[in-house]
């Protein structure tokens, strides 16, 4: 799809994908906001590229995630750039190490929550 030739999967069924967590949490094979808290932020794991990652695109799935943002990064987390969900995206700083950082923020009363999260990418 959109001629992206690989992909980085992303499951929550334990911490193993997680680089650094805040106010989220892992229950249930999701990621969810944790209790009480507004928004909470999930850094994932890096991945590495055999060539410059040049275009992305991220797919999550979940639910209540209207006012979360998401965000990409090629090289290793020293700069991300915003992304829309589904949408393919020319990465600004191209690199070898892919990352996705993901704000999850409350839709109401109810808590942001993802299943699965996978960037493909060339």
């Amino acid at each position: 799809i959109n001629n992206l030739f690989y992909s980085n999967n992303f499951d929550f069924d334990s911490t193993a994908n997680i680089f650094s967590q805040s106010s989220t949490e892992i229950s249930g094979g999701f990621l969810i906001l944790s209790s009480g808290a507004t928004a909470g932020v999930m850094e994932t794991s890096s991945r590495d590229a055999s060539d410059d990652i040049t275009q992305t695109e991220l797919r999550i799935e979940g639910a209540n995630l209207d006012n979360s943002t998401f965000e990409v990064s090629a090289d290793d987390g020293a700069s991300y750039q915003t992304v829309l969900r589904n949408t393919l995206t020319t990465v600004i700083s191209a690199g070898k190490k892919l990352r996705a950082k993901v704000t999850l923020r409350t839709t109401g009363t109810t808590r942001a929550s993802i299943d699965s999260l996978a960037i493909l990418y060339k």
